[in-house]
């Protein structure tokens, strides 16, 4: 992470991305580690929540499904078990990592419901990361990629 944010490109960020996501054990690394910082942002919530502080309204369905009505059971049933669901997770990531996350659900084209922010509470105060869903099961992150471009001339040029 700290090799990726410290890169002065694009090309170099690009670069550093493709070297670790290879679904080595560098990715399922810092999976494991985003599931940890999940995990403690869920057991803080839930200690405002039962001590009656203000909570994300996410919260208050996140611990009222019997799978999940507490860390440790959210732990057991969901996050050891990230990629094969969406939902209300994805609020707790965005809360984990203080980023919004905005999808773009392909399947909800033409409905209100094809661009959805998680959390939408502060998607004017946090970082935006963009995805693509075809299922709110398998997300993918848009990568630009940098096209050459043949020109008649010989002369090869790069665009973005």
């Amino acid at each position: 992470w700290q090799l990726a944010a410290a890169c002065e490109s694009l090309e170099e960020k690009q670069n550093v991305c493709e070297h670790v996501f290879q679904g080595g054990p560098e990715e399922y690394g810092l999976l494991e580690a985003i599931k940890f910082l999940m995990l403690a942002k869920a057991l803080e919530l839930h200690h405002s929540m039962v001590t009656d502080q203000e909570v994300p309204v996410f919260c208050w369905l996140l611990f009222a499904r019997d799978t999940s009505e507490n860390p440790q059971c959210l732990l057991a049933n969901h996050l050891s078990q990230i990629g094969f669901s969406g939902g209300v997770e994805m609020f707790l990531l965005g809360y984990a990592l203080n980023h919004t996350i905005q999808a773009f659900r392909l399947y909800m084209i033409d409905t209100e419901e094809f661009v959805t922010h998680y959390p939408d509470d502060h998607k004017h105060e946090w970082p935006c990361v963009c995805i693509v869903t075809e299922d709110d099961r398998h997300y993918n992150v848009p990568v630009r990629k940098n096209l050459q471009h043949q020109h008649r001339d010989g002369q090869t040029t790069t665009s973005p």
